[in-house]
């Protein structure tokens, strides 16, 4: 078995070292609901592959642009993605391109202010 250290592995992003962002199971409703649908997970799982906008994601989970719009407002209320950019479709129309955040997200089990606990656990076990 690995150690934590593998599951909660720093990623640069941008030349930046970006620290898993540790959110406790108590205080994750939010980030649970946005995630219950498996097209919002499909959803996710496309823009960790390749940045795009809605009428993009929408072909390429397969489902509806209404669909999509409705789990990318869920995601990015929920903090899991953000708009990045404005791309211009071939009729002229604005289109915002969605990414997913740029921090790894860990859910603890326990009570909310562990988080720092566990960053230090898997500081010490790397």
């Amino acid at each position: 078995m690995g150690t934590m250290a593998s599951l909660l592995p720093d990623r640069t992003v941008d030349g930046h070292e970006a620290t898993p962002a540790c959110v406790s199971l108590t205080d994750s409703d939010e980030i649970l609901d946005a995630l219950s649908s498996d097209t919002a997970r499909k959803v996710l799982t496309a823009l960790h592959e390749e940045p795009a906008p809605a009428s993009d994601l929408a072909e390429r989970v397969d489902t509806s642009l209404q669909n999509v719009n409705h789990h990318l407002a869920q995601l990015q209320s929920a903090g899991l993605i953000d708009n990045v950019d404005t791309w211009y479709s071939t009729k002229g129309r604005e289109m915002d391109v969605y990414a997913p955040t740029n921090q790894p997200l860990v859910m603890v089990a326990g009570e909310s202010g562990n988080e720092e606990t566990l960053r230090r656990w898997a500081n010490a076990t790397s």
